[in-house]
């Protein structure tokens, strides 16, 4: 299966470890999370499903996205970045979207430009949380 757009692993822990682990490998790299939807509970309470957990996380490298924004303003439609953590088969996923891939429906140059620069932090994000646990999938 191809998942060019995202880095995936598997890490060797519960989920609260798992999401504490990707919020400060985030921090790290100087990310903030802006936004979180919790799947479990917006399936619970809307269609009254159970579902393992899932959370997605939008993610924003404020000085990454004022670059972006400020050479292509419709650009904000591609922001913010996104993570996620879900347990499928009892094993803790965390996946990080890959922002080139994203980045390819911009316009100009220098949104790709900047793309790049956070798929690298994107990467030392990913590593660091291959190093709390995890193994590479994709």
């Amino acid at each position: 299966m191809n998942k060019r757009y995202a880095f995936l692993t598997i890490l060797d822990m519960d989920f609260d470890q798992a999401e504490a682990v990707l919020v400060d490998a985030l921090k790290i790299e100087g990310f903030g999370v802006v936004g979180e939807i919790d799947f479990q509970q917006v399936f619970q309470t809307k269609l009254n499903k159970q579902t393992p957990k899932r959370k997605v996380f939008g993610i924003c490298h404020p000085e990454s996205a004022y670059q972006i924004l400020a050479e292509e303003p419709e650009a904000g439609l591609l922001l913010p970045c996104t993570a996620e953590i879900y347990v499928h088969d009892g094993q803790v996923y965390v996946g990080l979207l890959n922002p080139v891939v994203v980045a390819e429906l911009a316009e100009a140059k220098k949104v790709r430009q900047v793309a790049m620069e956070i798929h690298q932090r994107l990467k030392r994000v990913f590593l660091t949380i291959q190093n709390e646990g995890g193994e590479e999938l994709v």
